[in-house]
């Protein structure tokens, strides 16, 4: 392998070295699991014996529950049978008078139509649970020679059962027939199979006195009481190898008291704080608990390590926590709507086994418990929030800032949150397999094929149709104007491109486990070379500007993206994923960047924070990731993405968007943020609020919104003053489709020319008509957009980024000093200036030169990425974050992608020469074993531009 010799690179390979600290921590994760391991057979052994006792009674329950079902079924069916005979006869009535009154005769034979439609669906509904029922006594019947019986004979009870089935037949033939003579043999039916189990319920009914019973669930406090001090105490693996679903069946449902304890939470011995074992409810379809252990814990170890300064932030995390991921908010179900997916996912036969009831009791408990913890937290905050501004900058605003514009959308993890669901279920179901003597022939890619197979429609509740994202069907072919989302842009197929859909797959994704394991080890078998050391090596800083283009077409760019990506992560976990054992100790979505020991400007021997992208996938099989904006180029930065984001930003009179008017420079921007926690400017000085909470990142972006924001008030007053019947709705829809209409002709027209070269967009017609319309339309392109585009691919532009912003007059001449991006993340001081502001950003950005598209990035975003000024080493590397992100979305490596894309592969650093200079390759070897290895990201920026571009 070839070395490079200047001083940037001479111990690059020793940096290489410290990220084999993972391989240690692989070591450590294995240990921790098979401790895992070893208290879950103990937990098991611990309650074998008072289990059978349990097994009666919730078997028995099962029963009812579904025949209390049937019943409520049974009663709604006669209703509606008598209904519709109602109707019959209202139509027989009106018959003589239709030719009279016509209008008479149709209503009567409306509603007859509701009713039978009515009686239609019950029916359905009624003949469902009929066998469903019948599928319970089933498993019954089969279960009763395991469980001990008392005072009753098997033979008694399977007679009991055997006729409760023959009724459950014969009824099943009845409501088949539907007539007068049939709904009473229902009755009939009914009132025995009513008969039936209480006989049934009677004879296994358990003395309530039995002391095996308070022996249980002495027994079972005791063993819960031990296992939740290891997760306390992190000797336990908290993440989806060890999950509750794992114990479920050998831990029953756990009584719990109904009223919150008023004293305060129990301590260990060594003074941390523990969940009181007797109010877990362990029968879950997740580890809800222990996520929620682990939020206790990092919020006393944040009070801890930081101190009062950061008292507020600590708080607000774990109020976002309580408050939008777990309750309901905004018609958006919290976390414990996946205790309903768990359920019905029980309903699917195949699935049988991963059946829960969720987290009604553990919630409530956690809840109050929580905030107890947070009224302490909150009189520290009151005392700190009049002078958080004033108390000095701290490393922990990178983080908070950075997750800030990352954060997921209510909706997004609401869906994130069903979507870890199936991830334990692909994974639980995958071990049973495996351990399936009849499977033993399946691969795993054959599995992750069978389970992806399955149809979840009828079990996944419809929870992101509501009124932001509303999914109305039939789509209406006369709509004039575009939806918010995406929904209904194809009309053939209403759910491409939209809002919150997963993005697409162009390769199966190169988990390490196949399932959503990030990618970790080289064709070689080694670790994968450290991010950081990648960055260093092969992105570090170099001053080559691009002659041609000005430094809008970067910015442009970035607006696009915003425009059509973004993948969201758990801002919550931001600040303690920069531990380097925080994927042991906080969470399993925390993977840390190792700092190499020779770094040029971070602190050797810490990590770099890094969040997992929250999952999105609808159906079983392998993790992805999920887009919070649609794939649609519908200026989405300025309107939203949803019903809900776009009302907030309208005046709602005249058609206007919402503005502010500076103080300093008289001119409208964006309007301004009631929150400035994550805003670094001054108070004075607030961030913006836009269709995309990304607006605010740095001066030149919210300069290039405010302008497209103008226009929009500027047309909008126009066909005001024109169309003076118009109303409001009317003259802001119209405005909307017209910018709309001009910013995709600015994509198409202006930036794609420059990007790929004129003879490109030619040859793909991809240039707007100079007249007529386009007739190429194909419904069966899905537009939704692709995991290497938004991963990979359009990070492209992150070359391009300058480190300054001039800021000029009309007359090109300076008004003010250059923007440092590196000091204005978050930073909206200079947008108030009256001498800078908006315009004279904007007329810098067309007047000055881009940084060449190569591997070079400038410093500002690889070493300062949202920095604090003044805290040496704060930030983040923008690069690292890229490979990183890739790895993490499961993205194939750079050889993959050359292969799909009809190109040959590079059996060799050596066949990539012509495709990347000399430097280039000479410096991927220095940190690539191979080019097999080679990330993505890093082989598309080093790849010499093709001519024209």
């Amino acid at each position: 392998m070839s070395r490079i010799t200047d001083g940037n690179d001479s111990s690059s390979l020793q940096g290489t070295n410290s990220f084999s600290s993972a391989q240690a921590f692989n070591h450590q994760r294995v240990a921790n699991l098979q401790n895992s391991q070893q208290i879950l057979t103990e937990l098991r052994a611990g309650v074998t014996a008072v289990q059978e006792e349990h097994n009666v009674q919730q078997v028995l329950l099962l029963l009812r529950n579904n025949a209390n079902l049937c019943f409520k079924f049974i009663n709604m069916f006669q209703e509606s049978y008598n209904t519709v005979e109602e109707k019959k006869e209202a139509v027989k009535n009106v018959g003589i008078l239709a030719s009279l009154n016509p209008l008479a005769g149709n209503s009567a034979k409306d509603e007859l139509n509701n009713a039978e439609g009515a009686h239609k669906t019950i029916k359905g509904f009624l003949t469902s649970t009929l066998h469903e029922l019948t599928t319970a006594f089933t498993s019954f019947s089969a279960a009763i020679g395991s469980i001990k019986l008392r005072g009753v004979t098997e033979g008694q009870v399977t007679t009991v059962i055997s006729n409760f089935e023959t009724h459950i037949r014969d009824l099943t033939d009845e409501v088949s027939k539907t007539s007068n003579v049939q709904i009473k043999k229902v009755e009939e039916h009914e009132a025995k199979m009513r008969s039936l189990l209480e006989e049934l319920s009677d004879k296994l009914k358990l003395d309530a006195n039995d002391r095996l019973e308070a022996q249980f669930i002495k027994k079972q406090k005791e063993l819960l009481r031990k296992m939740q001090t290891y997760v306390i105490s992190g000797n336990l693996l908290i993440d989806s190898t060890f999950d509750l679903t794992l114990i479920k069946k050998t831990l029953p449902q756990l009584p719990s008291s109904s009223q919150p304890s008023s004293q305060p939470p129990p301590q260990s011995a060594d003074g941390k704080y523990l969940l009181p074992g007797d109010q877990l409810n362990m029968q879950m379809g997740e580890s809800f608990v222990c996520r929620y252990a682990k939020r206790v814990k990092q919020l006393f170890d944040c009070f801890q390590q930081t101190g009062p300064i950061l008292m507020k932030n600590c708080r607000q995390r774990f109020m976002s926590l309580i408050g939008k991921k777990t309750m309901e908010e905004e018609s958006v179900g919290g976390l414990c709507q996946t205790d309903e997916l768990i359920a019905r996912l029980g309903e699917l036969q195949e699935l049988k086994r991963v059946k829960g009831d969720g987290c009604r009791k553990s919630l409530g408990e956690a809840d109050h418990m929580m905030i107890r913890f947070l009224i302490f937290v909150k009189k520290e905050e009151d005392e700190f929030y009049n002078v958080s501004k004033m108390s000095g900058p701290t490393p922990f605003r990178s983080f908070f800032s950075y997750g800030k514009s990352m954060s997921a959308k209510a909706q997004a993890v609401q869906l994130s949150n069903r979507s870890a669901i199936l991830l334990t279920t692909t994974k639980m179901l995958l071990g049973e397999l495996q351990d399936d003597s009849f499977a033993f022939s399946m691969s795993r890619d054959d599995e992750l094929q069978k389970l992806r197979g399955y149809d979840l429609s009828r079990i996944l509740p419809e929870n992101d149709n509501n009124r932001c994202t509303p999914k109305n069907l039939p789509c209406n072919r006369a709509a004039k104007y575009r939806t918010f989302d995406g929904w209904c842009n194809n009309l053939k197929h209403p759910e491409f491109g939209n809002t919150f859909n997963e993005l697409k797959r162009l390769l199966p994704p190169a988990y390490e486990d196949g399932i959503d394991e990030p990618r970790s080890f080289s064709s070689s078998g080694n670790l994968l070379p450290n991010p950081r050391v990648i960055s260093n090596v092969v992105h570090h800083d170099k001053n080559i500007q691009d002659p041609m283009h000005s430094h809008m077409l970067m910015q442009l760019g970035q607006l696009i993206d915003h425009d059509l990506t973004h993948s969201p992560f758990d801002d919550s976990l931001l600040a303690n994923c920069s531990s380097c054992d925080s994927s042991r100790t906080v969470s399993v979505n925390c993977v840390p960047i190792p700092i190499p020991s020779d770094d040029p400007h971070f602190l050797p021997g810490t990590c770099l924070s890094f969040v997992r992208s929250i999952p999105g996938q609808r159906q079983l099989g392998a993790r992805n990731q999920l887009n919070q904006v649609s794939s649609f180029l519908d200026a989405s930065p300025i309107y939203g993405s949803t019903v809900c984001e776009a009302e907030v930003l309208r005046e709602m009179e005249g058609g206007r968007l919402l503005t502010a008017r500076s103080q300093w420079n008289g001119r409208d921007t964006l309007p301004q943020r009631d929150e400035v926690d994550e805003c670094r400017s001054a108070p004075q000085f607030p961030c913006f609020q836009a269709g995309d909470d990304r607006n605010s990142q740095h001066p030149a972006l919210v300069s290039l919104q405010s302008i497209l924001l103008r226009e929009h008030n500027r047309i909008a007053d126009e066909l005001s003053s024109i169309n003076r019947d118009w109303r409001d709705e009317q003259i802001y829809q119209e405005t909307r489709r017209i910018v709309s209409a001009q910013w995709a002709h600015i994509v198409y027209s202006e930036y794609l020319p420059k990007i790929l070269g004129r003879e490109v967009v030619e040859k793909e017609e991809l240039l707007p008509l100079q007249s007529g319309h386009f007739e190429g339309y194909d419904s069966e392109c899905d537009a939704t957009i692709s995991q290497p585009f938004a991963t990979a691919a359009f990070r492209f532009g992150h070359s391009t980024i300058g480190r300054y912003f001039s800021r000029l007059d009309p007359h090109f001449r300076p008004v003010a000093p250059d923007v440092d991006i590196a000091d204005n993340f978050d930073n909206t001081t200079v947008i108030y200036d009256s001498e800078g502001s908006v315009d004279s950003i904007v007329l810098g950005l067309v007047s000055t030169g881009q940084m060449a598209l190569d591997r070079h990035v400038t410093d500002g975003v690889r070493n300062r990425l949202f920095s604090v000024p003044g805290v040496p080493r704060s930030g983040l590397d923008l690069i690292s974050i890229n490979i990183m992100r890739g790895r993490d979305h499961g993205i194939g490596s750079y050889n993959v992608y050359r292969e799909y894309c009809g190109l040959p592969k590079a059996l060799s650093f050596f066949s990539l020469k012509g495709v990347m200079r000399d430097e280039t390759i000479e410096r991927l070897q220095t940190v690539y074993e191979s080019a097999e290895d080679i990330d993505l990201y890093t082989g598309i920026v080093s790849e010499l531009p093709l001519e024209g571009d």
